[in-house]
């Protein structure tokens, strides 16, 4: 069994970059969402930062994989999370903004997913970056 290294060390970096944005994006996400906050205080502090950052993790992981499908799965598992929510005062409002961030944070993760699966097929770093 012949291991291309300077493949996969190709793949592992372009693979971490990836993640690194999508841990980044946080603060993109953040500040879209920030203008449209429903403040909850039964929520644990910083929470939904964590899980925005666990969904955008998880969903680049899946266009890795590319399982498109997989990432349906976690809108329609959110949704039904928050369904209970839907029937209080502030409903609407906190439906719509947890809409704007679940949607914005799960775009931003497969546009970066597939802009890292472009590199990943497309480019050699060494080359792209030692070659002249």
């Amino acid at each position: 069994m012949n291991i291309d290294w300077i493949s996969l060390g190709n793949q592992i970096i372009f693979y971490s970059i990836g993640y690194i944005m999508v841990i980044l994006a946080s603060g993109i996400v953040g500040r879209l969402v920030a203008k449209y906050d429903v403040k909850d205080s039964k929520s644990l502090p910083g929470a939904g930062k964590i899980i925005g950052i666990l969904e955008r993790i998880l969903t680049i992981t899946l266009v890795y994989v590319e399982e498109y499908r997989a990432i349906a799965f976690i809108i329609a598992a959110k949704s039904i999370i928050r369904f209970d929510r839907s029937g209080k005062n502030s409903g609407r409002r906190f439906a719509e903004y947890f809409l704007i961030g679940t949607f914005s944070s799960i775009i931003i993760a497969i546009l970066i997913g597939n802009f890292i699966l472009f590199f990943i097929k497309n480019v050699d770093i060494y080359s792209f970056l030692f070659d002249p």
